[in-house]
């Protein structure tokens, strides 16, 4: 029996070193329903790669509107770095903006210099899995390993 605890517990931390967590959050209310989701690809504690798609739906053209131009205000200068990409699409009553950054490529000198805040994420000047998880988290999305 002790075999098999020592056994599962190896093969449980073998699975949690290198993969992807999933975390997700919807509201809703009376003017608009968002709607987003993080895909966190991480080795051990680093994160390697981050692909977020948020989508606003609200039937307030003008609301969706300022929120794409708010949405550019906060990526435009994000998108000018390497390994960083940030796409926003407003159709319809439908607001989409997916950010693509790939961590263990990105100049994070010239990303700490667009906010001083992102350092804040890094753990010996990389992107800490656990400081990530727990930021969404407290917004209220749920994270699961997939």
């Amino acid at each position: 029996m002790i075999f098999l605890l020592i056994g599962f517990i190896l093969w449980k931390n073998k699975i949690y070193e290198k993969g992807t967590i999933v975390c997700t959050y919807t509201g809703i209310n009376d003017l608009y329903k968002i709607h987003t989701e993080y895909q966190i690809n991480y080795k051990k504690d680093i994160v390697n790669y981050l692909e977020t798609t948020e989508t606003i739906e609200s039937n307030d053209k003008k609301m969706l509107e300022k929120y794409q131009i708010n949405l550019h205000m906060i990526y435009d200068e994000y998108n000018s770095l390497d390994n960083y990409k940030n796409m926003i699409h407003l159709e319809n009553n439908k607001l989409t903006s997916i950010t693509k950054i790939n961590y263990a490529k990105l100049d994070i000198k010239e990303w700490i210099n667009i906010n001083q805040n992102n350092k804040d994420l890094l753990e010996k000047n990389h992107v800490s899995l656990n400081k990530l998880k727990q930021i969404y988290q407290n917004n209220g999305a749920n994270c699961h390993y997939r």
